[in-house]
């Protein structure tokens, strides 16, 4: 016995509910074109943004710890992670509110004028405008100092980290498989788009080569006290033989010269220290280029950027779609409904009478 479900079976027992729904079928079918309108409008409202990219490389072959190591094993805590662990890092940088606020607060060069790049986000990417629209006479007025410094005004502050979590929310940073690492960022400004990339790529590269070079600053100083310490004691202790030496006139008593040997005996660990602090201090020297970072732009921002337009027809014939589908199906429901309401009231009616 075959149970499967003929479909000309089922159209002819559903047929009327089709055709009864056809019949009204102009309700969802305005219903629909009103949704379809709305979400039209609200497309269009929607402006066009504009993406840019940076791609760089991360080249730090010379400052894993192993070779650090192989240079002087006292150096060999100052070399940091390894090149993976440090491309996370310039990932995490990136996103960093800190150094997106730093960025901000720059003074920069915008088609021949000197901006505070925060300044420029207010006039351009429609913070001012809705100030304005709302009636704030005095935030439409405002303009970040030149030289505003982050924790003098807590206000200040909280509407610089405003704007850097706005862009955090359009920013991504990742390292690609290839070991390369981007910064893409989307924004309704183009010219903004490209300088606010462009001067956060400077930001994070100085940041993270000062960091990087600080470790190797701090030994080279602290060799270097070391190295003039153990000079210092040198030249003290031949001081002192030489005195002793002079003040025997040529006769050397045994108990005299016990003096004399335990200086030969200091100066000689000095010695040997200064020879250790002087490797270390040039060992110092040859790990503060090697931590010196090489990062390079690979494929870099440039003008014009790419649009990325609404399509508010396409969004308008999807839900004009969707919405249409959903209502007719609805439609039949309801005749469904009704009929099933009616047999089930016969049924009703018939069991009182009977």
């Amino acid at each position: 016995m075959n149970n499967s479900v003929n479909i000309y079976t089922f159209y002819n027992t559903n047929k009327s509910y089709l055709i009864r729904a056809l019949k009204v079928s102009y309700i969802p079918v305005i219903c629909s074109l009103a949704i379809g309108y709305y979400f039209y409008k609200k497309e269009k409202e929607i402006p066009v943004t504009y993406y840019t990219g940076i791609i760089y490389m991360l080249e730090e072959e010379l400052n894993s710890a192993s070779t650090a190591a192989a240079t002087n094993p006292m150096l060999a805590a100052l070399a940091g992670g390894g090149a993976s662990s440090n491309k996370k890092l310039m990932v995490d940088l990136a996103k960093s509110n800190k150094l997106i606020e730093t960025t901000l607060l720059k003074t920069v060069v915008v088609d021949t004028n000197i901006v505070v790049l925060a300044n420029y986000y207010l006039d351009k990417c429609g913070m001012r405008d809705a100030w304005k629209k709302s009636g704030d006479e005095k935030m439409s007025k405002f303009k970040f100092p030149v030289d505003y410094v982050i924790g003098t005004n807590s206000e200040t502050d909280y509407l610089i980290r405003s704007i850097s979590q706005n862009i955090i929310s359009k920013f991504v940073s990742l390292v690609l498989e290839s070991g390369l690492i981007v910064m893409e960022y989307t924004e309704n400004h183009e010219l903004f788009a490209k300088t606010f990339l462009d001067n956060h790529f400077e930001t994070i590269s100085e940041f993270y080569a000062s960091k990087k070079s600080k470790r190797s600053s701090e030994m080279i100083e602290s060799s270097r006290r070391k190295k003039d310490e153990t000079l210092a004691k040198v030249r003290s202790y031949e001081s002192s033989i030489a005195s002793i030496q002079d003040q025997g006139f040529g006769v050397v008593m045994n108990r005299a010269r016990l003096g004399e040997l335990n200086y030969a005996r200091e100066l000689q660990i000095a010695q040997n220290l200064y020879q250790e602090s002087s490797i270390a201090y040039n060992s110092a020297l040859i790990d503060l280029e090697r931590n010196k970072p090489l990062i390079s732009i690979i494929d870099d921002s440039r003008l014009p950027l790419k649009a990325i337009a609404p399509n508010p027809m396409k969004k308008a014939q999807n839900m004009f779609l969707i919405s249409f589908i959903f209502e007719f199906a609805l439609v039949i429901g309801i005749f469904f409904g009704l009929d099933f309401l009616k047999e089930q009231k016969k049924e009703y009616i018939a069991t009182k009478t009977a």
